[in-house]
Parts: C-alpha cells; sequence; structure tokens
C-alpha cells in the first residue's frame, strides 16, 4: 500500500520487535519514501539525498544504514580515496545473523536503535531524520560494529580504527568492548564517553557528555554496569566498578561514585538518592528535569525546618508536598516580617506620646 505524504513525514506504525525480514523491508519502504518527498519538496538537497539513500547501494535497510554512516565516517575518505572495502565490512557484519545481543541480531538493535530516537526525541520528526543527521545514532552503529570486529571477527585493530574515527567525526568515544543493549538512544551525542568493560541495559538514554569512567588499573571490571530502562542525564560522570539499577534516573550534572537502587533517583556531587522514579522504564520517557519523582521524606534529616506536612503515615515526599511546603514558608516569613513592622510602628507611636 503506498505511503501518503503525511505518513512519510510523520511517526510511522513500525513494528517494537522484528522477526522477519519484511518489517526490515518495510522500514527501508518508509525511509526512502521520506526522502523522495524531500527530493519533491526541496530541490537543493536533490543530489545529496540521491547520493546517500536514493542510489544502487542502498537496496535494503541494512545496506541504507551501512551506506550513509559510511559516508558520513570517512568523509575525508571519501574525497581522496576508496571506501569500497569499508561499506563492504559494515555490510557484511550488520547483516550478520548472529544472536549476540541478548537474543538480538545486530540488525534488530540498529532499528530498535532508530525507531528509539523517533519515539524519545521530539526534535526527531521521521526515521530518516535519525539516519542522516543523529551522530548519536551514527556512534551506536560504528560500535555495535566494532564490537562485533572485535569479538566474533578477531580483528581487533579494525574496531579500534572505527573507534579512532568516531571519536574525531563524531566526538563519541566508546570502546569496542563495551556491552551496549538494544533500543538504547545518544541524545546529541556530543562528549559521551564509554570505557572498556562499561555496560549499558536495553532501552536507556544518554544525554550529551555523559561519562562512564574507571577507576584504577584492574584489567577485570573498573567502569560502571548500567541496567535496562535507565536515563542518564547531560553532563553526569559515573566512575569506578558500580551497579545502576533497573529503571533508574541519574540528574544531570550529577557525579555517581555507589551503587543506586532499582528504579532510584540520583541527584548531585556525591550522587545521593533523593527519590523514586513513576514511570516504570524512565529510559523511554526521558523526564531529564525530574518532574515524575516521588521524592524521599527529609524529615528525618532535619530538612524541613520543623513544619509539619500532615502527611499522614506516608514516608515521601511529592511535589505537591514541596509546593505546600514552600508556601508555608513563604506566609511564615510574611507574617514574621507583619509583625516587626507593627511592633516598629507601635513602639514608634508609644515614643511620640510620652514626649508630648
Amino acid at each position: 500500500m503506498p505511503l501518503t505524504s503525511q505518513q512519510t513525514l510523520s511517526q510511522p506504525c513500525c513494528p517494537s520487535y522484528f522477526h522477519h525480514d519484511s518489517h526490515y523491508h518495510h522500514l527501508f519502504t518508509i525511509i526512502t519514501s521520506q526522502a523522495q518527498h524531500i527530493t519533491q519538496q526541496e530541490p537543493a538537497l536533490e543530489h545529496y539525498y540521491k547520493t546517500m539513500i536514493l542510489n544502487d547501494n542502498c537496496s535494503s535497510f541494512g545496506s541504507l544504514v551501512s551506506h550513509v554512516v559510511v559516508s558520513k565516517l570517512f568523509e575525508d575518505l571519501s574525497s581522496n580515496g576508496d571506501t569500497r572495502d569499508l561499506r563492504t565490512l559494515f555490510g557484511e557484519v550488520i547483516r550478520d545473523e548472529g544472536l549476540n545481543y541478548n537474543g538480538h541480531t545486530i540488525m534488530h538493535a540498529i532499528a530498535q536503535d532508530c525507531l528509539a530516537c523517533l519515539q524519545r526525541d521530539p526534535a526527531c520528526q521521521s526515521l530518516l531524520e535519525a539516519i542522516l543527521y543523529f551522530k548519536g545514532f551514527a556512534s551506536l552503529v560504528c560500535h555495535r560494529v566494532s564490537n562485533q570486529l572485535l569479538h566474533h571477527y578477531n580483528m581487533r585493530y579494525s574496531s579500534l580504527y572505527i573507534q579512532s574515527k568516531v571519536s574525531s567525526q563524531f566526538q563519541v568515544d566508546i570502546h569496542p568492548n563495551a556491552n551496549i543493549g538494544v533500543g538504547v538512544m545518544l541524545d546529541h551525542g556530543t562528549g559521551i564517553v564509554i570505557g572498556e568493560t562499561s555496560s549499558i541495559g536495553h532501552g536507556c538514554t544518554l544525554l550529551h557528555n555523559v561519562t562512564l569512567g574507571g577507576t584504577g588499573k584492574d584489567n577485570h571490571q573498573r567502569h560502571p554496569q548500567v541496567g535496562n530502562y535507565c536515563l542518564i542525564g547531560a553532563g553526569c560522570s559515573l566512575l569506578g566498578n558500580i551497579a545502576i539499577g533497573n529503571g533508574c534516573k541519574i540528574g544531570a550534572g550529577s557525579i555517581v561514585l555507589n551503587d543506586i537502587d532499582d528504579g532510584a533517583t540520583a541527584l548531585g556531587s556525591p550522587a545521593k538518592v533523593i527519590g523514586w522514579a513513576k514511570e516504570k522504564k524512565p529510559g523511554s520517557c526521558v523526564d531529564a528535569s525530574l518532574c515524575n519523582v516521588v521524592w524521599k521524606n527529609k524529615s528525618s534529616n532535619g530538612m524541613n525546618n520543623g513544619i509539619n506536612m500532615d502527611m499522614g503515615k506516608r514516608s515521601y515526599f511529592t511535589i505537591s508536598d514541596h509546593m505546600r511546603l514552600n508556601e508555608k514558608r513563604i506566609y511564615s516569613r510574611r507574617i514574621l516580617y507583619l509583625d516587626i513592622k507593627l511592633r516598629r510602628r507601635i513602639s514608634r507611636l508609644v515614643g511620640l506620646l510620652v514626649s508630648k
């Protein structure tokens, strides 16, 4: 059934799990239809889209992704040399049917990464945008290829070469040995560093300038292990062999040095658990401002200034509780200010009466 122009530019009804080649062909059809529609609307981009999408090198979803990523990654070689060997290598690895991602093929992992960009990022309005313009997605594709080259093709130096090119071209540094699940989004991508023994679960979202760094010179596990469906805010640093539980949220700018329990929300430097995520899958919701958080009760550490919140038997704060607390504080300060002002006026009036 042909796609309308509205369908080509809006979020498509794509399968969330891929069992057959027809599903990948469905994605390929959507992307090429979007490219054809854009060339009609914006003729100035016709040559670019025919070079990147609408050409004989792109006959399937896998070959399309491979062609686009290699063209972007090796732009300097494209002008001065031949990238056919690199395109062939990428295409071969992407078509590998081995279940290397906890029961998922590399093709399925790439498709889920692409859909994650479309479903989570409001700035992404089509699959075409994610493939052509999102360097976080391109960096993940390159990492998955380099990871396969390292572990299944015994091509260590080829994998390191791809890592170095991604670092210089996209400003994203992911070691080929790092283990990353499917359906992951690297939002913006710039400045992300993921160390050699790091692990990231399925459905996670990492914003820019996130570091998963190691401590010491241990040849074994020395980097963070991030669970499934986690959200890691911009500028976070997770250091050492620590475990981040499933469904966690890490607020922007936090420095995490200790384990975080499942579903917890951590913030600060060093990061401390401030509450619990309301969503089951924070990585899919991208609540970067931490609005959907059930806050911990602060009365136990004396942070409520002695004001009784009348919270019943609840052992936590919600956002509405904090708003009520602030309103009471403001009201108390106003009463105190008016009381002081009234006392001063009375004392002045008494002084005038005495003087007379």
